[in-house]
């Protein structure tokens, strides 16, 4: 648990280094995320290659899915974090939960 801490500790300062020095919020956060996935995709390749399941049509439309819903719940948590704070793309995104909840 004091390991998790120190490294959400070494993120927070890592970010306002970043911001402080120039560079945009939206790519940090790109830069963050792809190396989350470079380095979880190459444990999860080592650790599993011998029981990892064919991929098929359904998997690919799981993931596809997972992945859809898992940015949209991001951005519409983020939204009601700020819910003064207007954006571009709230429309867009609400609409899928729109239809869902009618």
């Amino acid at each position: 648990m004091v390991a998790v801490e120190v490294a959400f500790a070494f993120v927070n300062v890592l970010i306002k280094r970043a911001t402080d020095e120039g560079m945009p919020a939206p790519v940090f956060i790109t830069y963050r995320f792809t190396a989350a996935a470079i380095f979880l995709a190459t444990g999860a390749h080592f650790l599993e290659r011998k029981t990892r399941p064919k991929l098929t049509f359904r998997i690919v439309c799981n993931i596809f899915f997972s992945a859809l819903f898992g940015a949209l719940w991001a951005r519409v948590s983020a939204m009601w974090s700020c819910p003064g704070v207007p954006r571009d793309e709230d429309p867009f995104l609400l609409q899928p939960l729109v239809l869902l909840f009618r």
